[in-house]
């Protein structure tokens, strides 16, 4: 949007500004806050990630030099009874513990949410498992204590 003056000049940002000015600079400290987790992130997850994709391309048993063997792994791995009866399992314990949890959740909030009777007493309840702490556990050696005889 351009703005006129008194001049009869056009002011801001647009195509009709004159000159491009410079991107804003992005200042160390926010790059540092960027950067160094992302970093991490590639370091301990990233890179094991890819090194475990291009060793289950090859055929290796740990000490000689891994043979490039393409899909073949994972052709076989098609064809093993034990793998379909971890898939299985994997995707029922996804399904389970992962939807219905998350649905479960979501659905006792939205009950909560609602003012019926009884409601204050179950928000109490779960609200005092953040709100309040154990006491830390006591000592139970000797006491300290100085006592002149």
């Amino acid at each position: 949007m351009a703005v006129l003056t008194a001049a009869g000049r056009r002011t801001g940002r647009g195509r009709g500004s004159g000159g491009r000015r410079g991107a804003t600079r992005v200042p160390p400290v926010v790059l540092a806050f960027v950067l160094v987790p992302l970093l991490a992130e590639g370091f301990w997850v990233f890179w094991p990630a890819l090194q475990g994709f291009y060793l289950s391309l090859t055929k290796w048993d740990g000490i000689s030099p891994p043979q490039f063997i393409g899909l073949a792994n994972y052709r076989e791995m098609l064809h093993d009874t034990v793998f379909h009866t971890a898939l299985l399992d994997t995707v029922l314990w996804l399904a389970l513990f992962g939807g219905l949890s998350a649905i479960l959740g979501l659905g006792a909030a939205l009950l909560l949410q609602q003012e019926r009777r009884g409601v204050g007493f179950y928000r109490a309840a779960l609200s005092c498992r953040w709100s309040s702490r154990s006491p830390p556990p006591r000592w139970s050696g000797r006491r300290c204590t100085s006592r002149t005889a």
